[in-house]
């Protein structure tokens, strides 16, 4: 075979693979993938078996056995060319057959090294291939994986995402979660808001928040009565501080008119005008303070009467909501938590299928882009390996030297049949994509069919019954994937019974609770008039308000002085004791005189009991206005409790048949057009598009560097004789330079002593010779010949050369100059 035929066989060698994977190598044989076979009799079943082994067969067997066969055809290729040791070389293959072929002439090594170049830059243009097709793979095949378990993950996200989802698919059971949750719908608080059971619960929530808002009036109604009690009780309180006041009224009348008397007496008998009280000037009682006790206890008599008609009132209608209307609202509250909690119960059911759906999914990704933290420079740098063997082989080559083409010739030898692995299990996610999607160039949903029936094989046995409603999946589960977008410019859902979850799934009239709440609704419906005492406590407030004015009027010794008069009966008397004749210009009788001071004594003592009632008065009064004003505040808050309450039970009607009404516009709230946006976008384009894509975009570069390294080996690897005889053939100059070289020194030590040549001619010998033996020009004399070196002997190995004898004899060998000859008849260095 010639050179260029060689060439030629080599490149069509080098395109068919690459044309071949340009149009997708997923596609080669023919393979019936088991889409009608459930995930979990892959196993056993015996479509899913023949599949298997075709994939075996069409994809790692082409890798493995591939690699198997050319290890062996290299390593016969490594015995025949003496890469072992020269007793195996045979046949054409010996050194004396390639020494005498034409192709290993020295004319024709450029071409050896021609290809040898073309080769090299064939594979790094393979890696390069490969580098910029796997830079982003992993990355394309994480976002498939998760874009196909995306599907599920929004299906089953739709119903129930959050805390509990994530905690499922981290491994815990719904079982422990409703254990811990207590119930179902406690495990549905665990869903985040604007899913299924999110809504489930938020129904739920508003029953219960309306229903126990209720019962919490009712019962709340008993601390009406309550504090109506005690405002009662205050009233009566009341009534005994307004005896007090009336006690101390009477008495400081009593104390002003002994005061009045005394003072006149005293004042009658003696100079005494400025150094006691003027009588005139004594507080006492009017005639309306003495009868204001009387006016304001007929007052609180009336508030009592008002408050005593009110609590009897409201007890009875309290009584009867407390007996009856809360345990019917118990009872059908009851009855529609166990209904909601029944569909929550369905609705969990098939929730967690979908989440083991998503774990079958995540092994799937876990195995395939296990090595994503450095594969997407290993997988280039691995076959970057190759490149670098031929390197070596080339470099060796080029230096004509034999360890480097060993070194290559071994790498590839040991790294061969393991790449081939490698782009193998390429082979096989390239086609399990392929074959799982089924698109064949077409990425469409009508195309795509295989993905459709493994959903629908995977659901056919899931089941939904929910009061009386059943559901099949295998039914619903196109629908949904299929599900229209119905979306306005602002993306606001407009409802269509083909767009939203619960019409797909007929689930409506599983959540019409009407009947359940009209019992409830009528009772507390009925009780409503019973609340209203506004009536009542309008007139205890008018009555406060007199009782409070009316109190206003006792004002006895407010603001007068006794402790003034007390110091001027202390002076008096103290003056009456040491300067008497002062006092009594006339002369007075000693009984006079006795009775003057003890009628000043008395008034002291009465002045400062007095003083005590008039405080104690001023006390008394305050506290019956503070009481006063706690029965105001009592009254006025016991009629907006009655009040609030009353509209409290007609607002809980309303929010109970609001929630109802709330409960059944869930198919409002429930759209699932991101399912089938998420299935025709994410499924079948990232995953069925995009992941096939970058697996079968790699193979191409790994078939070129496999190729190209191959023809590498056994091309390349031919070229070691074209080393070994450049070296023979520069051992060969050396020796030929060194005969001329003794045979001129010979004539040089033959000539006379006088110097005279044999032939009659006078020869001069040279002071000195140069030798280069070494590699270093050095002045010898004449007749000092130099040994010969070990590696110029015969039967020398030639790898022994120096290195730097390789950089002289590279210049011994080559034709000197014209005119430029050195004394052996080499090129000047």
């Amino acid at each position: 075979m010639t050179l260029a035929a060689g060439l030629r066989y080599c490149l069509v060698v080098c395109l068919v693979p690459v044309c071949c994977a340009i149009q997708g190598t997923a596609s080669w044989g023919t393979r019936e993938f088991p889409a009608d076979v459930k995930a979990s009799d892959w196993l056993s079943d015996p479509k899913a078996k023949e599949y298997q082994q075709q994939l075996v067969i069409q994809s790692g067997g082409f890798g493995i056995a591939i690699g198997i066969l050319f290890t062996i055809l290299m390593f016969f290729h490594l015995l025949c060319w003496g890469y072992c040791c020269e007793c195996c070389r045979c046949c054409c293959c010996t050194l004396a057959s390639t020494r005498t072929a034409g192709c290993f002439q020295r004319k024709h090594r450029t071409r050896w090294a021609v290809v040898a170049v073309l080769l090299v830059v064939l594979s790094i243009v393979g890696v390069i291939i490969i580098a910029v097709q796997s830079s982003t793979i992993y990355e394309k095949v994480s976002l498939t994986f998760d874009n196909a378990k995306q599907v599920l993950v929004d299906a089953s996200d739709f119903q129930c995402a959050g805390a509990l989802s994530e905690s499922l698919r981290n491994g815990t059971s719904l079982d422990e979660f409703k254990r811990l949750r207590g119930s179902t719908l406690g495990v549905l608080q665990l869903c985040n808001d604007g899913t299924v059971g999110s809504f489930l619960f938020q129904g739920v929530k508003t029953l219960n928040s309306t229903f126990d808002r209720i019962l919490n009036t009712i019962n709340g109604y008993e601390n009406i009565i309550t504090s109506l009690n005690n405002v009662i009780y205050e009233v009566e309180n009341t009534t005994s501080l307004v005896v007090k006041i009336n006690s101390t009224v009477f008495a400081m009348g009593n104390q002003s008119a002994l005061l009045t008397k005394n003072l006149q007496v005293v004042s009658a008998t003696g100079n005494f005008n400025g150094r006691i009280p003027n009588s005139s000037n004594i507080p006492k009682p009017t005639t309306t303070e003495y009868y204001v006790s009387t006016v304001v206890s007929a007052s609180l008599a009336v508030i009592r009467s008002n408050l005593v008609s009110s609590r009897n009132s409201l007890n009875v209608t309290i009584s009867d909501l407390i007996s009856s209307t809360s345990i019917t609202i118990t009872q059908q509250w009851n009855k529609i938590l166990g209904n909601m909690g029944n569909a929550a119960d369905k609705m969990l059911s098939s929730f967690q299928g979908l989440i083991d759906y998503e774990t079958n999914v995540d092994d799937v990704k876990a195995n395939s882009t296990s090595s994503e933290t450095y594969g997407e420079l290993l997988l280039a740098a691995i076959y970057t390996t190759m490149v670098v063997c031929l390197l070596f082989m080339i470099s060796g080559f080029f230096c004509k030297k034999l360890w480097p083409l060993c070194c290559g010739m071994y790498g590839i030898f040991i790294l061969f049949c393991w790449l081939c692995l490698i782009l193998g299990l390429f082979l096989i996610f390239s086609m399990l994509t392929y074959d799982i999607c089924g698109c064949e160039g077409t990425y469409s949903t009508d195309s795509c069919s295989n993905i459709m029936t493994i959903m629908r094989t995977n659901t056919a046995d899931r089941n939904i019954s929910l009061n009386g409603v059943n559901v099949n999946i295998v039914e619903s589960i196109e629908k949904i994937l299929t599900c229209p977008s119905r979306s306005n410019a602002t993306t606001n859902y407009i409802y269509s019974p083909d767009s939203n979850f619960i019409d797909i799934l007929k689930l409506l009239d599983a959540f019409n609770f009407t009947d359940l709440v009209s019992k409830p609704i009528n009772e507390l419906t009925s009780s409503i008039p019973g609340f209203n005492i506004t009536k009542e406590a309008n007139n205890a407030l008018s009555q406060a308000s007199v009782s409070k004015s009316t109190m206003a009027a006792i004002s006895v010794g407010h603001g007068y002085n006794f402790t003034a008069d007390s110091a001027q009966y202390s002076e008096t008397l103290v003056g009456l004791t040491t300067n008497e004749p002062t006092y009594y210009p006339t002369p007075q009788p000693i009984t006079v005189r006795a009775y003057n001071r003890v009628y000043l004594t008395e008034n002291l003592r009465v002045n400062n009991e007095m003083k005590i009632n008039r405080d104690n008065l001023e006390i008394y009064k305050g506290e019956f206005n503070t009481s006063i004003d706690r029965i105001v505040s009592a009254v006025n808050s016991i009629d907006s409790s009655v009040l609030k309450a009353r509209a409290d039970l007609l607002n809980a009607t309303a929010s109970i048949e609001d929630a109802v009404k709330f409960v059944l516009t869930i198919n409002r709230y429930t759209p699932c057009a991101f399912l089938g946006k998420a299935y025709n976008n994410l499924l079948i384009g990232s995953f069925c598009r995009d992941t096939y894509t970058s697996f079968d975009g790699v193979v191409p570069g790994a078939i070129i560097t496999m190729v190209a390294s191959l023809l590498g080996f056994f091309v390349i690897g031919m070229m070691r004789d074209c080393v070994i005889f450049d070296l023979e053939e520069r051992v060969h100059s050396i020796k030929e330079h060194t005969a001329e070289y003794k045979e001129q020194d010979g004539k040089l030590n033959s000539g006379s002593p006088d110097g005279h040549a044999a032939g009659g001619g006078i020869v001069a010998p040279p002071k000195h010779v140069i030798d280069y033996t070494d590699g270093t020009p050095v002045s010898r004399a004449p007749n000092a010949l130099p040994d010969a070196p070990e590696y110029l002997e015969e039967g020398a190995e030639l790898s022994t050369i120096p290195k730097e004898e390789n950089a002289r004899l590279m210049k011994l060998k080559e034709p000197a100059p014209t005119g430029e000859v050195d004394g052996n008849g080499s090129a000047p260095i």
